[in-house]
Parts: structure tokens; C-alpha cells; sequence
């Protein structure tokens, strides 16, 4: 941090401390769990997410699972409260054992890895889980 950087800690230590789950994270994820932890910008990631969901900008889950990242074309720092909000459901609706199995579990950029994992611990395909997501974000 200084005058020219403004460095979230907790999104920071977040990371740091979510490595000793997974060594190799995807990507996106990772981002997740940590605005998931703080927020976005002192905002709702919830409430960020629906806006863009409004706008027709929400990037698929499985680019997300999939590339790792979201570019600019796909909104660029629009992801990290998009995948804040889904790790956020994630945590809130099956509970935070269960997406530790699921964080450990996932395997960088795999997309094929990242959904076999969905399947094996939430018991259902990345297409239900993404769709429960999203009628649970228009409420």
C-alpha cells in the first residue's frame, strides 16, 4: 500500500491463507473466494452481479471454470463480484465444508476437472448449479 496502490489486505490474506487448500487455484476462483470474503469496493457482490446480470453482461460459468479468467471483453473487473456472488451462493446455500471439498478439489484452468468436481461434491452438473445461481439472483 501507498500512495499510488491501494492494497485490500483481507482480499490479499484471503488468498495467502487460501493456498493451503489449493496450490493451483483456478484462477477465478481464488478471486472469488476473497471478494466473496470482503465485498467489491465496499458494495454488495450480490447487488453488482444483478446489475450486470440486468445488462446481459454476465460471463458463463463455464468460461469461469474454464479459462480462468474473465477478459475485458467479458467485462474484465466486473468478474471478481460476478464470481464473489457465485462463490458466495455457493458457501451460503451447501455450506463452507462443502466448498472446501470443492476448492481443494479444482484443478487450475481444467474446466473438465472443475465440473467432474461440481458433480462429485454438490451433486449436480455446472448448468444446474449455475442456474440455481441465477433464479436465487433474481429474487
Amino acid at each position: 500500500y501507498d500512495s499510488t496502490q491501494d492494497m485490500d489486505a483481507y482480499h490479499d490474506i484471503c488468498h495467502i491463507l487460501a493456498v493451503k487448500i489449493n496450490e493451483n487455484p483456478n484462477w477465478m476462483l481464488n478471486e472469488g473466494l476473497a471478494t466473496y470474503w470482503k465485498g467489491w469496493q465496499g458494495k454488495s457482490v450480490d447487488e453488482l452481479t444483478k446489475e450486470h446480470l440486468k445488462q446481459e453482461r454476465l460471463t458463463p460459468l463455464e468460461k469461469v471454470l474454464g479459462s480462468g479468467q474473465i477478459t475485458p471483453e467479458d467485462g474484465g473487473f466486473w468478474g471478481y463480484p460476478e464470481v464473489g456472488s457465485f462463490v458466495k451462493y455457493l458457501i451460503e446455500t451447501y455450506g463452507m465444508d462443502k466448498f472446501k471439498q470443492f476448492y481443494a478439489k479444482h484443478s487450475g484452468d481444467d474446466f473438465t476437472a472443475n465440473s467432474g468436481a461440481i458433480q462429485e461434491i454438490y451433486g449436480k452438473t455446472v448448468d444446474e448449479i449455475e442456474a440455481e445461481w441465477l433464479k436465487h439472483l433474481s429474487k
